[in-house]
């Protein structure tokens, strides 16, 4: 498992990191859209296993178009996107009324999975178009890959206490430490490197905002599987499961750190 886990990861950072640092936002930007449409495929491939497949392409066309505009148009375009998406999905509710199970529920799945990884995964993208965004998308992926990684290895070696059982009972609060001390880890890290002129009480938020948006990320796709009644949302990443499971602390981490750079001065 452990060595499943770390080939998996070699293999991806192998892959992300010169993508960072060689390649033209444009490509990265690409690979953001592919995620989000393997991401997709993955959640409504579950989230509506009763429904004709048709939906999960409409859903994922919906997902991965929500995503472009937002990577490729800049935060300006998200609402006329919205509004073509809501028109769209409640449109098919009357349409296939009362053919489907439950146009209600149909609606709700199909937004829930557009917004939740179509929007915020766009985020990504939005990071590069920010000043030294190669810089703030590297602080961003490492960082939350150390709070993962933290977490991980924390309630391995130290786990007690559980955190949120009745969501996932593998989490611990020494975990969640772990996961916090990477985080702290990560951006301090970025500071020496990528950021020297950051100050410590900046880096302090930072990290306490990822290790916990990452955290609160991961705890919410848990709660979604629980929702399902699946363990993993896929099988793709040996050790890690599905695309779904590898970047759902990034869907929140990513708004957290756009945000954050937007709205506060760091230069």
């Amino acid at each position: 498992m452990l060595l499943r886990r770390w080939l998996t990861a070699l293999a991806l950072l192998g892959f992300v990191i010169p993508l960072l640092l060689i390649a033209s936002p444009f490509w990265v930007l690409l690979v953001v859209q592919a995620f989000a449409a393997l991401a997709l495929y993955e959640f409504f491939a579950h989230a509506l296993q009763k429904e004709p497949y048709v939906f999960r392409i409409i859903g994922m066309g919906m997902g991965v178009g929500l995503s472009a505009a937002v990577c490729f148009g800049g935060p300006g375009q998200l609402g006329w996107a919205l509004v073509l998406i809501v028109l769209m999905t409640l449109g098919l509710g009357v349409l296939c009324f009362p053919r489907t199970l439950n146009s209600l529920d149909l609606a709700g799945r199909l937004l829930l999975g557009t917004i939740y990884i179509g929007f915020l995964f766009s985020h990504m993208g939005l990071i590069l178009t920010l000043p030294k965004g190669q810089q703030w998308i590297g602080l961003a992926v490492i960082s939350t890959l150390l709070v993962d990684t933290g977490a991980f290895y924390g309630g391995y070696f130290f786990g007690r206490k559980k955190l949120c059982p009745s969501i996932s009972p593998n989490k611990t609060v020494e975990g969640a430490v772990g996961g916090m001390l990477g985080g702290l880890l990560g951006v301090s890290a970025c500071k020496l490197v990528l950021f020297p002129q950051i100050s410590p009480a900046k880096v302090l938020l930072l990290a306490t905002g990822i290790g916990l948006m990452s955290q609160i990320g991961d705890l919410c796709e848990s709660m979604l599987k629980r929702s399902l009644n699946i363990k993993d949302f896929g099988s793709s990443l040996p050790g890690h499961g599905g695309f779904l499971d590898r970047i759902d602390s990034f869907l929140f981490t990513a708004p957290f750190v756009f945000y954050v750079a937007v709205w506060l001065p760091f230069y």
